[in-house]
């Protein structure tokens, strides 16, 4: 039984007969007689009977109904939420972040593209830049924000976003009084840094940037992210430096101070498959385009 024979039936009931449904639909009156017909024979039992001019539904026809009223909505719901799908206006998105971009940008991207597409389920998944750029590859991610640069053949990216480093002490530093320092400054201070496997890109240019300023650095400890970064700081283990959107939070007893010199920047980016045919990838990348003119991935509108 197809929906669209189902949807013969119905329409005859609700005309009051096979003339007024036949132009209701489109459709010759013999074509329709035929496809009653062969619903009749499909069933097993007669649908209509004869009422003067008219018909009138059979017992059977009564009870059948129902059905056949679900049947046709169902099957226009389904046909709706295939359109839905594919203008991207209902499905799946599989979306990938650092903790860094969890700390500052993510939610105010994940918040206006759930406004814009509520009919869209989102999947989140943490993960470090190279991974994330894996997942990617490997078609077990849709799209993520992570930090250029990006090594995996095959993908795309577009930054949205580019901060400095700060540095970030305790308010007993020596230095605290300071609205600027230099890093030579910090030449025999104990230095806390995330750990090198969990962004090894922008610890590799922190490390080059010491030697730039004539020192190697003595790496008291390693953080798992920044947070933990920053609780170190604020326990008075030693300086560190984070991404200027972190400024925004407020760990008691942790300054951030500008650097005149040397430290390197860290840039957002979206990521995706350079062949991708996933609609929804194209609403998120202009989400994003949409909230970078508004000023809403700038380091000004980050919070804690």
């Amino acid at each position: 039984m197809d929906s669209k024979t189902l949807q013969c039936f119905v329409e005859v009931v609700r005309a009051g007969g096979v003339r007024a449904a036949a132009r209701t639909l489109n459709v010759t009156q013999p074509a329709l007689t035929a496809r009653l017909k062969r619903l009749e024979d499909e069933a097993g039992f007669a649908l209509f009977r004869r009422q003067g001019r008219g018909l009138v539904l059979t017992e059977q026809g009564q009870l059948f109904l129902p059905r056949a009223v679900a049947a046709v909505d169902a099957a226009r719901e389904a046909q709706r939420s295939a359109d839905r799908i594919k203008e991207g206006d209902e499905g799946n998105l599989r979306i990938g972040y650092t903790a860094i971009t969890a700390l500052t940008v993510l939610s105010h991207i994940v918040r206006r593209f759930q406004e814009d597409n509520p009919r869209v389920r989102l999947h989140l998944v943490q993960r470090t830049s190279h991974a994330l750029e894996e997942a990617i590859a490997q078609s077990e991610l849709d799209v993520a924000l992570l930090h250029p640069p990006v090594f995996e053949e095959g993908l795309t990216y577009q930054v949205f976003a580019t901060h400095s480093y700060l540095c970030a002490m305790s308010h007993l530093h020596p230095l605290a009084s300071e609205e600027t320092i230099s890093l030579r400054s910090l030449k025999d201070e104990d230095i806390i840094m995330v750990r090198r496997d969990v962004g090894p890109v922008i610890h590799g240019r922190l490390f080059e940037s010491f030697l730039s300023a004539g020192f190697k650095p003595n790496i008291a400890f390693e953080a798992d992210n920044s947070i933990s970064l920053l609780t170190l700081v604020s326990a008075g283990l030693g300086v560190g430096f984070v991404v200027e959107p972190l400024s925004q939070w407020r760990v008691p007893s942790v300054l951030y101070k500008k650097v005149s010199e040397g430290l390197p920047s860290l840039s957002f980016c979206v990521c995706s498959r350079l062949q991708e045919i996933n609609p929804l990838v194209g609403r998120f990348q202009a989400c994003i385009q949409t909230l970078e003119g508004d000023g809403l991935v700038s380091a000004s509108s980050m919070s804690g």
